[in-house]
């Protein structure tokens, strides 16, 4: 009779307990911090603004456009866009990143990499880095010679909503 007694006062406490750690209707962390201060956290980035996030600090350096090589250009009325990405890892575990992370828009309109855009211009952005160590590579795109805004969304964790958008505009 002592051990059924025993055993539901624990399961009632197990779940008081689970029921304090469930999510607040509020939106707040539990730690005393205004919701707001995760609200404002900033997501979008310009050419030399760093996103830091998990220990990883991610750059975008600069965006070029080029008319590709002697074999290599791009269609008529396109231009080549190439961006130079540094990753710096200050997390405890190995990252992998690549040209494929990123989601691209030009104007609003999804485009697709470009290999012939980063053919012969360095090295991709692409790779496994060691913790403590950093990454410097660009992504190559085909855009229309006109465009006017690119957009580049990189997801730094597949299973979170969270996405972090760098974006160069053409002056």
């Amino acid at each position: 009779m002592k051990k059924r007694i025993l055993l539901s006062l624990l399961c009632a406490a197990a779940l008081v307990l689970c029921a304090g750690c469930g999510s607040s209707t509020d939106g707040g962390s539990g730690s005393g911090e205004s919701s707001s201060s995760q609200v404002e956290e900033k997501t979008s980035f310009g050419v030399g603004e760093t996103y830091e996030g998990d220990g990883v600090k991610i750059t975008l350096n600069k965006v070029e456009e080029n008319e590709g090589t002697q074999y290599l250009k791009p269609d008529k009325g396109n231009t080549f866009i190439v961006c130079e990405f540094t990753v710096e890892n200050g997390s405890d575990k190995e990252l992998l990143i690549s040209a494929a992370s990123f989601d691209a828009y030009a104007d609003d309109e999804a485009i697709s990499l470009s290999i012939s855009a980063s053919y012969e211009q360095g090295k991709d952005l692409s790779g496994t880095i060691a913790k403590g160590k950093k990454l410097t590579g660009i992504i190559g795109y085909e855009l229309p010679a006109d465009w006017k805004e690119l957009e580049l969304q990189y997801k730094p964790n597949l299973f979170l909503d969270k996405t972090v958008n760098f974006v160069a505009t053409n002056a």
